[in-house]
């Protein structure tokens, strides 16, 4: 027993485990012995696949997931810092189980470095690492790589490792992806709310994927202020920190997701109605894929019509619009969204919405110049309208509208 305590304290001797971040029970605040971390991490640095140790897991459920964060992140970062080296490869798995974003975005950077520093091998140790972490952002970037990546060998790793996932799942892999892409915190209008203590600002995401700051009287700012001297300071700090990592997340989300939706296109994968909602319409992070792209409705191998993102209507004094308009040729059907004007460029500026109209599509002259008016022999009432077009095309309005801040009630008297 002494032989194998002494080999197992000299194989964890570069930790320097007396400096290792200490842990707290769940139930209290005291920190435990540092025999449990020692446990804990002597578990893993005696494996030697990347998987997860299920001795160390029972002591861990009883300890604070923060503090087992704090102490991943650290035992990563020194095994960096020592070279990272192969032999130590545990590192990951261990890191990967109880880590979070900063051990998941650490690990994905070594990733797309260590090749370059042909180091394909423990690259591809570390994508099977990630498959081991309960962060979605870490699915979502195997899912990333697997369709696009310079280095074969660790492309191949995270397909298999994406295979390896759906088959314990029972679903696809693209039924996986489509799981694991995270709403990052945004609710079904598309806000996340951030506080300083005596003020709070709201992000508001876009459909462009901008996302735009609005304090509480409605003031829009580009980048959240610098903290005043009212303001908790701890609180502003930490809200800094929090948008500049939901920006950072949000980035390669939607890199991933435009990376699948190119493979999508060449292999003509298509969605259920509900899967496709939820994903698309239901998650304000990809509404815009939504409502930006030309879908298609099947019924077996058959196109019965394409549901068209929206298009800027005519382009006239001062470079407003006052309308945006899609019509669905192969049903004859067009709809037009009128408001109250918006300046060419000036997209993030608030409008007052006033009414959707149905029209024959192609009857409406529009360009450059051209007040559109929709006559009335032209108007298709709303009875008129196929149910699942109608259906979508309130849903697609109303989500946008979700996000409105306020409500005119004498929008028809200032209507212009």
């Amino acid at each position: 027993m002494a032989d194998s305590a002494a080999t197992s304290t000299a194989q964890l001797s570069w930790l320097e485990l007396a400096t290792l971040p200490q842990l707290r029970l769940k139930s209290s605040d005291t920190y435990t012995d540092k025999m449990m971390m020692h446990f804990i991490l002597d578990a893993y640095a005696a494996q030697e696949d990347i998987t997860r140790n299920w001795k160390a897991q029972e002591l861990a459920t009883s300890l604070r997931t923060e503090d087992l964060a704090s102490l991943a992140d650290e035992v990563l970062q020194r095994w960096l810092k020592e070279g990272a080296d192969a032999k130590k490869k545990w590192v990951l798995a261990f890191a990967a189980v109880y880590g979070d974003e900063r051990v998941v975005h650490a690990i994905q950077a070594k990733i797309t470095a260590w090749p370059l520093e042909s180091r394909s091998a423990i690259a591809c140790e570390a994508v099977k690492a990630l498959l081991l972490s309960p962060l979605d952002s870490a699915l979502l970037f195997i899912d990333k790589i697997s369709h696009k990546f310079k280095f074969k060998q660790v492309k191949q790793a995270a397909v298999d490792a994406l295979a390896q996932a759906a088959e314990i799942a029972g679903i696809s892999t693209e039924e996986l992806a489509d799981r694991v892409v995270s709403h990052l915190g945004f609710d079904a209008k598309g806000c996340r709310a951030v506080n300083y203590g005596s003020r709070q600002f709201i992000l508001q995401l876009m459909p462009n994927h901008n996302i735009r700051i609005i304090d509480e009287n409605g003031k829009l700012y580009k980048t959240l202020p610098a903290p005043n001297a009212t303001d908790d300071s701890k609180l502003a700090k930490a809200s800094l920190l929090e948008v500049k990592h939901v920006k950072k997340q949000l980035k390669t989300t939607i890199e991933s997701i435009r990376i699948r939706l190119e493979h999508s296109f060449t292999t003509r994968r298509r969605w259920n109605y509900t899967a496709w909602q939820k994903l698309f319409v239901g998650n304000p992070v990809l509404f815009g894929f939504a409502s930006g792209l030309v879908w298609g409705v099947y019924v077996d191998e058959t196109l019965i019509t394409s549901l068209y993102g929206w298009v800027k209507g005519s382009i006239v004094d001062s470079g407003v619009y006052y309308e945006f308009y899609k019509e669905f040729k192969s049903l004859n059907i067009g709809v037009q969204l009128a408001f109250s004007g918006i300046s060419v460029g000036m997209e993030d500026e608030s409008v007052t919405v006033y009414e959707m109209e149905f029209y024959r599509a192609g009857k409406v002259v529009r360009g450059s110049y051209i007040y559109s008016e929709i006559i009335d022999e032209d108007r298709i009432w709303p009875f008129d309208v196929p149910k699942f077009l109608f259906s979508e095309l309130l849903f697609e309005v109303d989500s946008v509208l979700a996000k409105r801040i306020g409500f005119d009630e004498d929008w028809r008297l200032n209507r212009s």
